[in-house]
């Protein structure tokens, strides 16, 4: 039973995972508007451990 429930968490989560990237993906295609590609590029990416802020 507690492995069927997890496997169904995790299917979700896959899903919702697919629909947020497809949604995202949708809205950089959108002519003129921005906002989530200056989104992701402040926030996507993980910060530098070595406390620079230079691209890797």
């Amino acid at each position: 039973m507690v492995d069927e429930r997890k496997n169904q968490d995790e299917t979700a989560g896959v899903q919702e995972s697919r629909q947020d990237k497809h949604q995202d993906d949708v809205a950089r295609q959108r002519q003129d508007q921005r906002d989530q590609e200056v989104h992701d590029a402040h926030t996507r990416k993980p910060p530098r451990k070595d406390g620079s802020g230079e691209p890797a």
